[in-house]
């Protein structure tokens, strides 16, 4: 709702549509691709590949935690500095 949708049934209605649409088309893709997968490259390059894709993964998470930290801190730090001043 703060990106500025209504709160109404509507919006719900497209929110829950979407995720269910996610998890079973992910349900479905993933040991499809996966399969395929592993049948092209083998089991060990397909391992190897999925351990990349997940290290890159965590390392975009982390990245990002700590930059929200950083601003949630640096927003802080200016509204202190904001009352001061009042």
């Amino acid at each position: 709702m703060s990106a500025g949708y209504s709160d109404d049934i509507e919006t719900y209605l497209v929110m829950s549509g979407t995720w269910t649409f996610s998890f079973y088309a992910g349900n479905f893709m993933g040991p499809t691709v996966g399969g395929f997968l592993v049948d092209g490259v083998g089991f060990r390059k397909a391992t190897t590949l999925y351990l990349s894709i997940y290290a890159a993964m965590a390392a975009v998470d982390a990245i990002d935690i700590a930059y929200k930290a950083a601003m949630k801190d640096k927003m802080k730090k200016a509204a202190g500095e904001w009352e001061r001043m009042e």
